[in-house]
């Protein structure tokens, strides 16, 4: 016996039966589709330039918190808004600058 419980599509919030449901990997998620999302979204994924759906890496800086003295690497070009990964504070964090001795010496002779 078939099994014909219902369950609801994510993309079109129609009910279908569950032998017809699967998920989907999108983006960090995933999501249910139904037989005739997935159909739609593989014709869109399909007329896309593959130069548009290549990877682009990640350009990752260095950060400090002056809070809780963390180092840290974060991606400059994610949605994600800039905190601290340890304190989870924002307010000062910054990018990290390596400074030498010589820079010391010529920021105490201006001051």
């Amino acid at each position: 016996m078939k099994d014909e419980r219902l369950m609801f599509c994510d993309r079109c919030h129609k009910s279908a039966s569950m032998s017809d449901m699967k998920y989907v990997q999108r983006g960090n998620n995933t999501i249910l589709l139904c037989s005739k999302c997935r159909e739609q979204s593989t014709k869109l994924v399909s007329n896309i330039p593959k130069k548009v759906l290549e990877k682009k890496s990640p350009k990752k800086g260095v950060y400090y918190c002056g809070r809780c003295k963390y180092k840290f690497d974060f991606d400059e070009t994610s949605l994600i808004s800039l905190r601290c990964p340890y304190c989870g504070r924002a307010d000062k964090v910054g990018k990290h600058r390596v400074l030498s001795a010589n820079d010391i010496v010529e920021m105490a002779d201006k001051e």
